[in-house]
Formats: structure tokens, C-alpha cells, sequence
């Protein structure tokens, strides 16, 4: 049985409650598992895009320091080969460091929203501010457990899934490391949370494990930072993998989504991997898959899913008049782990995983990588059609991805 973690609180100077960040590091299956031919990664990145003052450097690797320049002009910041350039406003704050772009303390005219308090509530932690709602336990593998807007939840619970529900984070790649079930430490064991004036930092204990590809032990720590940006209305994510074996680890960082079965996941077209076992339907540079129609379809009934790349940086799922966009660094196809693809989708029994992932890098002992990922839920209007080539629904999207 779990047991919380352990709650301490950070003495040091409060974060920004008007963050903004759209740039989003990669470095990110199911437990249906994984199969078919590998691709090998790229060399590591090293750095940074800063804000309108600083430089910009490779992005997609392990960390690596780059503090960036402050964002005074408002002007955008640059973006590198693999990096996505963060926006900026007026007042902006300086760049971030060990990897993280500029980002921006504010847009002209927009009003921050207001962060509903406590945040911490019971054994969760919980962001809530204009009717949205984000939740995470960390006595349960430091999973997101809620992502609702007005109290209409996009993520799956455990009366769907008693194991697998909510989001939760794995290291990539499935078959060659710990193939199935996930690590304990990883997935379901409690983290420890320190809250830092509206930043909730959670860390595992040390995930260790021979790997199945014969390579040797595994050995790292998980971090996952949470905050509200509060200007454009998302979430925050950074998760850090340290490692902490005596080696070098080839690793790359996962992130898993459930939402409940039906619904239409959409992402811009890529290369469909020839271990997928479903089919995209692909109108004008857009991939779809309908939850219903791809189920019907697949090749292999016990491992419905899918292996592909994406472009942009973004994967949305859309259910009723609900839609879910996570936004992140794109990943090509010679930065992807072996077996795995950038963009995952997985269809259980009465569920479905929209999944990301990170580039795969080698990290030496004592390094670590940064994965960062924006949340967005907003409601749609009844102008805009959910369905398959919907231009309404993909013109939606991309202006929540740009904000």
C-alpha cells in the first residue's frame, strides 16, 4: 500500500504567478508494449532558447546550462535548430537556465487569472483558477489525477482503470528497459512534494533495474515540476531524469494521457511507423485517429497502437465540446528512442493513451535530461465541427497552440 509523501516547504523566494512559456523542451507505451524495427537517436543537445536579449542554442538534449537573457522589449525570442521559441510580453522575465527558454512575465492587455488557494488540499495538490482544475496525488507515483473544466474531467479515473488512469510519466525505451509492468518507484510509489508558492516540485525514490536489452543496471530519479501559468490559462510541466547509476543510460522521457474510450485525437502528420498496428485518417496535413474507427481496424486486436512521428510540437484530443492540447518540443525522426515513436496512441479496453515523447539521449552518470509540456482544456464553440478533416476544429487548436 502507498503511503503520502512526505510535504516539506521551500524557504527560498516565490516563483512568478504570471509565467509564460511556450517553450517547451523535449528530450518523453502503453502497457500494451512495443515491437518492430529501431531508430536511433541524435546527438545530444546542449542548450537553451533564451528571452529577446539572450542567444539560442541546440535544443533536445541532456541539460545543460543557459541562462537566458531578459525579455524587456517584448519582443519574441529566437528559436534554435530542434527549439521552439518561447513568446514574450511586456515586462518580461530573464530566460530560464539548464536548458529553458525565455519566457515572459506577461501579454499587453491580459489580465492574470486568479489562483484559487490553498493549494495544497488534503493528499493532492491542486491548481484551480476560471473553472479548470488540475490535480496531482503524489502518494500515487506523483500522477495527474484530475484535469477538469467546469468539473468535466478529460483524464480517466480508477473506476475505468483501477492501475492504469490519470497522466503519468515513464523513461522510454519500453522493451529494451523494464518492458511491463512500470517500475514501481516510477509509476506508483509516492513521491516526496515540496511546495514553492504556486510551483509544486515531486520527486521519486530511485528507479532501478537490469535492463532487458542486456546493457546492464538502470538506476535515476524522476522530478516532475508543476505550475499555473496564469496568463494563458495552462499548466506548466518539467520533468527531469537524473541519472544515478554508476553508467551512462540511453533514456528518453514519456508521457502518458488517459482519457476515456471514444473522443478524436488529432496531430500534424508525420511518419507512421511500420510497427503501428492502427491506421490514421490524414486530410491536409492533419492526422486523426477516431477512437470507434481505429479499434475496428487494427491489425492486431491485442495491442491496438500506434507509432508515428509528429510536427509542430502538439497532440490534442477532443470529447464532446472538450478539447485537450499539450504542446511540446518536436522531436525528428533520428532523435526517437528505438521501438518508440514521438507521438503514441494506445486504445484499451475502455480507455485511450495520447501519449509524447522526448528525444533519446545518453545521459552520463550524474546528468540529466529536461522535458518540458504545456496543458491546455478550454471548451469549444458550436461553430467548431469535431470530426475527421474538421478545418474548424484544427484552426481552434493551432490558436490555442499559439496563443
Amino acid at each position: 500500500m502507498n503511503r503520502p509523501g512526505v510535504i516539506r516547504r521551500s524557504r527560498f523566494a516565490p516563483w512568478a504567478l504570471a509565467l509564460l512559456s511556450t517553450c517547451l523542451w523535449a528530450l518523453g507505451c502503453s502497457g500494451g508494449g512495443d515491437a518492430g524495427p529501431g531508430r536511433r537517436a541524435g546527438s545530444n543537445g546542449s542548450g537553451a532558447t533564451t528571452g529577446d536579449s539572450g542567444t539560442s542554442g541546440a535544443g533536445g538534449g541532456t541539460s545543460a546550462t543557459g541562462t537566458g537573457g531578459a525579455a524587456t522589449g517584448g519582443g519574441a525570442a529566437s528559436a534554435s535548430a530542434g527549439g521552439v521559441a518561447s513568446t514574450s510580453g511586456s515586462g518580461g522575465a530573464s530566460g530560464g537556465t539548464d536548458g529553458a527558454g525565455g519566457t515572459s512575465g506577461g501579454q499587453p492587455g491580459v489580465t492574470p487569472a486568479e489562483l484559487v488557494l490553498p493549494i495544497e488540499r488534503g493528499a493532492a495538490f491542486v491548481f484551480e483558477f476560471e473553472g479548470q482544475s488540475f490535480s496531482v496525488d503524489p502518494a500515487v507515483g506523483a500522477r495527474i489525477v484530475d484535469f477538469s473544466l467546469d468539473a468535466e474531467p478529460i483524464l480517466t479515473g480508477p473506476d475505468i482503470d483501477s492501475s492504469n488512469y490519470g497522466s503519468t510519466f515513464w523513461s522510454s525505451p519500453q522493451n529494451a528497459h523494464w518492458n511491463w509492468p512500470p517500475p514501481v518507484a516510477l509509476d506508483s510509489a509516492p513521491y516526496t512534494a515540496t511546495l514553492s508558492d504556486t510551483t509544486v516540485v515531486m520527486e521519486s525514490g530511485e528507479v532501478s533495474f537490469a535492463a532487458n536489452d542486456g546493457t546492464g543496471n538502470v538506476s535515476y530519479v524522476v522530478s516532475k515540476r508543476f505550475s499555473p501559468d496564469l496568463v494563458r490559462r495552462a499548466i506548466d510541466i518539467e520533468y527531469r531524469l537524473r541519472n544515478t547509476g554508476a553508467g551512462t543510460v540511453a533514456i528518453a522521457p514519456w508521457e502518458i494521457s488517459r482519457v476515456p474510450a471514444g473522443g478524436l485525437t488529432l496531430y500534424p502528420s508525420g511518419e507512421v511507423y511500420s510497427n503501428s498496428t492502427i491506421t490514421t485518417q490524414d486530410v491536409d496535413g492533419v492526422s486523426y485517429v477516431d477512437f470507434a474507427t481505429a479499434k475496428a481496424g487494427t491489425t492486431d486486436p491485442n495491442l491496438p497502437k500506434l507509432f508515428a512521428d509528429g510536427t509542430e510540437g502538439w497532440i490534442a484530443h477532443a470529447s464532446g465540446t472538450l478539447v485537450f492540447v499539450k504542446v511540446f518540443e518536436d522531436v525528428g525522426n533520428d532523435a526517437q528512442a528505438p521501438n518508440e515513436g514521438e507521438i503514441e496512441i494506445y486504445l484499451g479496453p475502455n480507455y485511450e493513451e495520447v501519449e509524447q515523447q522526448g528525444a533519446y539521449v545518453t545521459l552520463e552518470p550524474d546528468a540529466e535530461s529536461v522535458y518540458r509540456v504545456k496543458w491546455f482544456l478550454r471548451r469549444l464553440g458550436p461553430e467548431v465541427d469535431v470530426s475527421v478533416g474538421s478545418t474548424s476544429l484544427v484552426d481552434a487548436v493551432r490558436a490555442i497552440v499559439a496563443g
